[in-house]
């Protein structure tokens, strides 16, 4: 496949599928750096995928494809490799199916499988959407094996016969015979009969057995990585001929393939790295084996090969070496909406070596609660209580200020913030040496909101918004300088410290307007921002700023948080153009299905509270702010309850409903 859209010069972007892919965030993540690379694209950024996505993966997807091969020129190809890897059952498949339906007239989707086509491409194949090329139309005929063996000198035509025969017309086969001949002057031997792996494992046996003894010991050092560097197969192999090796291996078509880069990487056909694989095995005592797989998972690791690195470590029971690198890696998987992968990883580890690894429960915890909140609320307060037992102050901080943060979200949990809020105080006013200055920087982040919505007169606010400030000038995390920025300009929006919300929004502007930002933080960026500007009565900036997060919003398919942020707009346009122009905006969110969240629902009622009234209609208003009313209650936040409760009463006096005010 590589060489034929080589030699045709198509356009194309190649996916190497593998296991990972089952998480939909992996699929995406790898699928926009390999886009990223293709000549002519235009720049402007692919939807990126985050954990809200998850609740919509159809939709997410419809989004991405569309946007995809807008940017790809006309005749290009998309190339999943290996796509069997992804197993029978995997989401993958529904993806695959949305993709197809929106790949424009002239580009294909070209997918590489040992196995049949799933059962969901049914319809895509009823209404032609699907050709399949299967072993008949991959056979070579007789005339294909005498121009192959032309090539390399062999015209006897009982040898071309016997050849097409035996191989049965597999160009793998065929390939390794040809090498057997050239090994062994015109010997033939008859093929296994067996399936095409068992004829693979056969041939390549008999040609590995005829290599010098340091070409096999070179290519059994690399059989458990999946993409070879240079630099990695001399490290691995301790042979400074391994580069040299390998290009060889490759321009001779010997089951090698190569991917241009900053340097070229080799890849070893699935079915050649499990002959390796099958025979280092056999031939490795146990501890040399162990300390083969070891090296290898050290240099996957080093390559960013993080998940086939994983499982080497998890083969060799490393649990310190598995526990290290998924918490190394947690943040970066879950800012790019991998949650699963990071569930599956921890999932490798036994249940019975978690409590060894607090940390692990703590990952486990946050990625459980992006689509689960109830239980991912329980395994952070499982991990709180081991980080307890082991007097771990900095796994304390980092779990609280969790609990706290994921409290906050949707206002779910506000009335069981008090104790955790109470524990985070004492810890930070103790200090905070021992934290990188990102941690601090969440922490101190986490501490200015919370204190604001559950002790809105604490003397320490002023103090935590300080060194908000302070932290964010320091930080070179954009990430991290978004989280606590929302903080602490609502913090200061909200407390009337405009002047010190103003620096940070300037210090962390170009955070909010960077591609690589998670958009999701990004756009609640931008609502802060906007409030800031609407609590300074500068509207048309306030709308500007949450006309932005809307754009963004729209942009990734952040379906959820669209709504609000679509309400934002509407509380600034009923002031500034009256409801002529703010009642198009709303129609836009009641146009949308209904959302669960008890917040997006009365905002939803008070806007429309506020609309019926400014039409006469003072009963509707009246009715819509109690259903608003309801709806906070169901949120269980005492500071929301106060706040939209003096909206909601507005309504009822204007109805003359002044027992319900």
């Amino acid at each position: 496949m590589a060489s034929y859209l080589e030699a045709r010069d198509v356009p194309g972007i190649w996916v190497q599928i593998d296991a990972g892919d089952s998480d939909p965030g992996s699929f995406f993540l790898h699928l926009s750096l390999a886009a990223e690379a293709i000549a002519g694209a235009e720049h402007s950024p692919l939807p990126r995928f985050a954990a809200e996505h998850h609740a919509d993966l159809s939709a997410f997807a419809r989004l991405y494809f569309r946007v995809l091969f807008a940017r790809l020129p006309a005749d290009s190809v998309l190339v999943l490799d290996n796509y069997q890897e992804a197993g029978p059952d995997a989401g993958l498949h529904d993806l695959l199916r949305e993709a197809a339906a929106q790949t424009p007239p002239g580009c294909s989707i070209l997918v590489v499988s040992r196995t049949e086509a799933p059962v969901n491409f049914v319809q895509l194949r009823a209404s032609g959407g699907l050709l399949t090329v299967g072993w008949s139309e991959l056979q070579l005929n007789l005339d294909e094996v005498r121009a192959i063996c032309a090539g390399r000198q062999l015209k006897d035509e009982w040898l071309l016969q016997a050849l097409h025969h035996q191989s049965q017309g597999w160009a793998a086969g065929l390939t390794l015979m040809l090498e057997r001949l050239g090994n062994v002057q015109g010997e033939t031997h008859s093929l296994p009969d067996n399936t095409r792996e068992s004829v693979f494992h056969y041939f390549a046996e008999l040609i590995f057995d005829q290599a010098q003894p340091r070409v096999r010991q070179t290519l059994l050092s690399l059989a458990f990585v999946r993409n070879i560097t240079p630099q990695a197969a001399s490290e691995l192999s301790g042979d400074m001929g391994a580069p040299a090796l390998l290009e060889d291996l490759y321009r001779r078509r010997m089951f090698t393939d190569r991917r241009q880069g900053e340097e070229p990487v080799y890849q070893f056909h699935a079915l050649f790295r499990e002959f390796l694989v099958s025979r280092v095995r056999k031939e490795h005592p146990a501890e040399p084996l162990a300390t083969l797989m070891r090296r290898s998972a050290a240099v996957l690791e080093a390559t960013g090969d993080f998940d086939a690195a994983l499982d080497l470590w998890a083969a060799t029971s490393d649990w310190e070496r598995a526990s290290a690198l998924i918490v190394c890696e947690s943040t970066a998987l879950l800012n790019s909406g991998r949650r699963q992968t990071v569930l599956q990883w921890i999932a490798r580890v036994p249940e019975e070596q978690l409590p060894s690894f607090p940390w692990l429960l703590y990952w486990r915890g946050v990625a459980q609660y992006q689509a689960e909140p109830e239980t991912g609320l329980e395994a952070l307060r499982q991990a709180l209580e081991r980080f307890h037992e082991l007097d771990d102050r900095r796994g304390r901080m980092t779990c609280l200020a969790s609990l706290l943060s994921y409290g906050m979200v949707g206002y779910s949990v506000m009335h069981v913030l008090d104790p955790w809020l109470d524990e985070l105080l004492e810890l930070s006013e103790a200090g905070m040496q021992e934290l990188s200055v990102d941690d601090q920087l969440r922490i101190e982040g986490v501490l200015c909101l919370a204190l604001y919505y559950c002790r809105t007169s604490h003397s320490r606010l002023p103090g935590i918004a300080l060194i908000t400030e302070e932290l964010i000038a320091r930080s070179t995390n954009s990430t991290a300088k978004l989280e606590a920025a929302m903080g602490a300009i609502t913090a200061c929006s909200q407390g009337g410290d405009l002047a010190r919300g103003e620096r940070i929004l300037d210090a962390t502007h170009s955070c909010a307007i960077d591609p690589s930002a998670s958009p999701s933080m990004a756009a609640w960026w931008h609502v802060q921002a906007g409030y800031l500007r609407f609590n300074s009565a500068r509207y048309e900036e306030a709308l500007d700023f949450f006309r932005s997060g809307c754009r963004i919003a729209e942009e990734n398919g952040l379906r959820e948080s669209m709504r609000e942020l679509i309400m934002f707009c509407v509380m600034v346009e009923f002031r500034l153009f009256g409801w002529e122009v703010a009642g198009k905006t709303l129609a836009r969110v009641e146009a949308m299905p209904p959302s669960q969240r008890p917040m997006a629902e009365a905002l939803l009622r008070i806007y429309q509270a506020r609309k019926a009234q400014s039409c006469g209609m003072l009963d509707r208003g009246a009715d819509l702010a109690r259903e608003s009313h309801q709806a906070i209650l169901r949120a269980r936040s005492l500071f929301v309850e106060m706040g939209f409760g003096l909206f909601n009463a507005e309504s009822m006096i204007a109805a003359k409903r002044f027992e319900e005010a």
